[in-house]
């Protein structure tokens, strides 16, 4: 059984970007993210049917985005394993993946030492196990809660804790010269 097209379209519009947004901290890549929310809508729409009610639609769609995006990450990973300082050949010339992680949009000049900052964080981030990655993401990028993580994980408060803390653990080693606080 298929929605109708207006229902499908207004539970596009209301979760598209912030599949995108978990999407897009996964994979850093535009064209992968975008590639990637629109296979979870299609799959959404295929199986929407088989959409049982036992979460919120967004927690279902969530894990189908994760899915994917791990999906996809192994299968990057599995094809070319690299470092993030590996060059990378595209159509504006060579550029590195720890370039392409930084935020390419202009700042202000007194925000060059922040935007180094959150280079360097994101890059940590990315270097992270999956499963501590999968948990910063939602915790401190999305601001969700203990609950919420756990709920969107399908484990519980105190694994989704754990993992925060080993998590930060192994960030506060990566990042340790830098004027943070964790």
């Amino acid at each position: 059984m298929t929605p109708p097209p207006e229902s499908f379209r207004a539970l596009f519009e209301e979760n598209s970007p912030k599949v995108y947004r978990i999407v897009f901290r996964l994979v850093q890549r535009t064209d992968v993210a975008e590639d990637l929310t629109q296979q979870v809508f299609l799959r959404a729409h295929e199986k929407l049917g088989e959409f049982r009610g036992d979460s919120s639609i967004f927690t279902w769609l969530y894990r189908m985005a994760m899915n994917m995006a791990v999906d996809h990450l192994r299968h990057e990973k599995a094809l070319k394993e690299s470092s993030l300082d590996a060059p990378l050949r595209s159509e504006e010339g060579s550029a590195t993946r720890a370039d392409l992680l930084a935020d390419q949009s202009p700042r202000p000049e007194n925000q060059v030492e922040n935007d180094e900052i959150a280079r360097l964080v994101r890059k940590a981030v990315s270097e992270l196990d999956e499963i501590y990655r999968e948990v910063i993401i939602l915790r401190e990028m999305e601001g969700l809660s203990y609950d919420e993580v756990a709920n969107l994980l399908g484990t519980n408060v105190q694994t989704v804790a754990m993992r925060i803390m080993r998590a930060r653990n192994q960030l506060k080693i990566k990042l340790k010269d830098l004027p943070l606080c964790f």
